[in-house]
């Protein structure tokens, strides 16, 4: 029985390895047919993929679409009469504060107001008053101190009288002409008192009107009083007569190109084309007075400094020195191009004096 049972498990058992022969030479062909189709379709999705690259690689692509920036516009220019009156309108905003009042918006650096501040503190301790106005007149921005407090005018009126003289009597000059150059150029008294006694103070007063300036003559007296804004206000007129009188603007301006003295002339003519009239007195009456336009470039700026130095006009040049480099720094902002060494042709060549 046992020799029996052996056989029929040989025989299952060779029976079974035919099986698992057979089972494995079908999974091998199974594999095989498998792994062709499968780099068959491998092959295939590559040409596919390679076919859709070179497609894409010939589309040409749509144009960005174009962005056209605004168009930039010019910075706007003020005509000489827009300028004008923009510095009148800003002069209106003085209150006369014995600090530095702002112009157009301008503030000076730290520094310059540290310096411009030191200078007046040196002049108040002396036991003087000053009061100033600068200002740039194609941007009207500007600095003051001190512009409503008045002095006396001394010489320094002689100005704008003889401008409102020619703005009323263009033909003038053909008569007075020698006194009136005379009177510009040395500030002779007898010339000026000679030239009064003619033709009084009605133009003169009319040009305070034109200007808004109270710094009227009465009773028949050729001098006057003004603050730092209304000799301002008067030179801002003598400044539109020069520039849009087509007759006798320019002459008149001539007049006060070179006069015998006058800080402004003596401190900036070197650099500068000045138009300016000073004056002083330290008799009964004491001050000492400069104003005028300084020709600076395409930005030339109004100066008029007013103080009781007794007739010392020398004791504020440092602060026409200190208030031109103002101005340069006014003129900064808008990039105007003045050579880079102006402010050492600035530098005194010999210290001042003292206060």
């Amino acid at each position: 029985m046992q020799k029996k049972k052996r056989r029929k498990t040989t025989r299952e058992l060779t029976l079974r390895l035919i099986v698992y022969i057979v089972c494995a030479a079908a999974l091998c062909t199974g594999f095989a047919v498998f792994a062709r189709n499968r780099a068959q379709t491998e092959k295939k999705e590559a040409e596919a993929e390679a076919a859709a690259r070179e497609a894409l690689l010939t589309v040409t692509p749509e144009p960005e679409p174009v962005v056209t920036p605004p168009p930039v516009l010019a910075k706007a220019e003020l005509s000489d009469e827009e300028q004008i009156a923009n510095c009148f309108a800003n002069l209106d905003t003085l209150t006369g504060q014995t600090e530095f009042e702002s112009l157009g918006g301008y503030v000076a650096p730290k520094e310059q107001q540290y310096m411009l501040r030191k200078l007046i503190r040196k002049i108040r301790n002396g036991g003087f008053h000053i009061g100033f106005v600068l200002m740039d007149i194609p941007t009207g921005k500007g600095i003051a101190y001190n512009a409503k407090e008045e002095f006396y005018s001394a010489s320094s009126v002689k100005g704008p009288y003889m401008v409102s003289l020619i703005a009323h009597k263009k033909d003038v000059l053909n008569e007075w002409g020698d006194i009136i150059t005379e009177i510009a150029h040395t500030s002779d008294n007898g010339c000026y008192s000679k030239l009064y006694r003619e033709f009084g103070s009605e133009y003169y007063n009319d040009w305070c009107d034109q200007a808004e300036a109270s710094a009227y003559m009465y009773n028949d007296y050729q001098y006057t009083y003004y603050s730092p804004e209304g000799l301002a206000r008067l030179w801002m007129l003598n400044y539109k007569f020069f520039t849009t009188d087509p007759d006798m603007g320019e002459t008149a301006g001539e007049l006060f190109e070179d006069p015998e003295y006058s800080l402004i002339h003596k401190t900036l003519y070197p650099i500068y084309k000045t138009r300016s009239k000073s004056g002083w007195i330290n008799l009964g009456e004491v001050s000492a007075i400069d104003s005028g336009i300084i020709y600076a470039g395409d930005h030339p700026y109004l100066l008029t400094i007013l103080s009781s130095f007794g007739g010392d006009i020398e004791k504020f040049t440092p602060l026409a020195y200190e208030l031109e480099r103002v101005h340069q720094d006014i003129i900064s902002e808008d990039n105007v191009g003045f050579e880079e060494n102006i402010r050492e042709k600035l530098e005194p060549k010999t210290e001042s004096t003292e206060i």
